[in-house]
C-alpha cells in the first residue's frame, strides 16, 4: 500500500503516542516495569535510528518528500521528549552505608525502637534480617515489630523454641517446625496474600513449609508501634535486627530472594517503611522510605550488620 494512503493513520497514532509521552512526568513508564533511565534510554536510541534513516532518506529525497517531512517532525517531538524527561529531577535520594559496612542493633532483650506513626497502608509483608544466639534457650525470643496491647493489634514474633509467629489482630499463626536460634544472620519475611487468603513465611529467600490458609481482614495497626518488642518490656527481642522492610505489596518468593542482599532507592511501589539501620551510632533510626516513619532507639547498641 502506498505511503500516501497509509499516512493519515500512521501520523493519528504517532501523535497520540508522542503526545502521552510529552505529558506523562518521569517516573510514568514504571507501569512498564522500566525506570526513569530505561525511558530515556529508548528515546535516546528511537532519536539516533529515526536521525539514521533521515539521512538515508535524503539521497533518494524526490521518492518520498512527504515521510521525511514526517520524520523530521517526529524527530523534533522525540527530541523535545528526550529533554523533558532529562530536565526532570531525579527521585529524591537516600544516604546509604557501603555496601562492605553494614549495622544492625543487638536488642538483647531490653531495647526497641519507637516509631513515630503507623504505617500508611496494610503491612502485607514484613521482612529483616534477624540474628538470635544459638543458646538462648526454649522461652520466647521476642517481638520482631508489632503493637500488642493496643487496638488494632498486629504482631510478628518469634516464638518458643525460636519459632516464627505472626499474630494479625486476635488470630496466631505459628510455623512449628522453624527455628531461627542459629547465632548467624538469618533473612526471614512474613507475606500475607489476600487474595490467594493465604500468609506464608520465607527464610532466607525460599518459602518454609506450605502456605497457611488465612482470610483475615485488612488491619493497619495502632499508631504506637515499635521494632524489637511490642508494648510489653517483657517480651523485647533477644537478638539483633538489620534492614527491616515492610510493604503493602505481597512481595513474590522471587522479589524476596533477589531483594534481600540490595539495597532499595527507597521509592518502590508499596513500600510502607524502611528501616536499614544504617546509622551505626546514636539513637534515631531513620525510615529510608517516602513516609518519613522514623524511630528513636532505646537501650541496645549497635553492631555490625549482615
Amino acid at each position: 500500500m502506498p505511503y500516501t494512503r497509509l499516512r493519515p493513520a500512521l501520523l493519528l497514532v504517532l501523535s497520540l503516542l508522542l503526545s502521552l509521552a510529552l505529558a506523562l512526568p518521569a517516573g510514568a513508564y514504571e507501569a512498564w516495569e522500566g525506570t526513569d533511565a530505561d525511558s530515556l534510554e529508548l528515546l535516546a536510541t528511537a532519536v539516533d535510528r529515526l536521525g539514521t534513516a533521515i539521512d538515508r532518506g535524503e539521497q533518494n529525497r524526490a521518492a518520498h518528500p512527504d515521510f521525511l517531512a514526517d520524520l523530521r517532525a517526529i524527530l523534533s517531538l522525540l527530541q523535545r521528549a528526550q529533554t523533558s524527561f532529562a530536565d526532570e529531577p531525579p527521585p529524591p535520594t537516600r544516604p546509604m552505608h557501603p555496601t562492605t559496612e553494614r549495622f544492625g542493633v543487638e536488642f538483647g532483650g531490653t531495647g526497641n525502637v519507637t516509631l513515630e506513626k503507623t504505617f500508611a497502608g496494610v503491612p502485607n509483608t514484613v521482612e529483616a534480617w534477624v540474628r538470635i544466639p544459638a543458646d538462648f534457650g526454649t522461652s520466647r525470643v521476642g517481638i520482631l515489630m508489632g503493637n500488642y496491647g493496643q487496638r488494632p493489634s498486629l504482631n510478628w514474633e518469634l516464638h518458643h523454641h525460636g519459632r516464627a509467629r505472626v499474630w494479625w489482630n486476635g488470630t496466631s499463626i505459628a510455623w512449628s517446625d522453624s527455628d531461627l536460634r542459629t547465632g548467624s544472620w538469618e533473612h526471614i519475611a512474613f507475606v500475607r496474600d489476600p487474595v490467594r487468603q493465604q500468609i506464608r513465611l520465607y527464610i532466607n529467600g525460599e518459602l518454609f513449609g506450605s502456605p497457611v490458609n488465612f482470610d483475615r481482614d485488612d488491619v493497619i495497626p495502632s499508631p504506637e508501634l515499635f521494632i524489637g518488642s511490642d508494648t510489653r518490656e517483657s517480651l523485647r527481642l533477644n537478638g539483633a535486627m538489620s534492614d527491616v522492610r515492610v510493604w503493602s505489596a505481597v512481595r513474590s518468593e522471587a522479589e524476596i530472594r533477589q531483594g534481600m542482599h540490595k539495597l532499595l532507592t527507597g521509592q518502590e511501589r508499596g513500600l510502607l517503611g524502611w528501616w536499614l539501620f544504617d546509622e551505626g551510632t546514636g539513637s534515631t533510626v531513620r525510615d529510608h522510605s517516602p513516609h518519613g516513619n522514623h524511630g528513636t532507639l532505646t537501650g541496645g547498641h549497635w553492631v555490625t550488620g549482615p
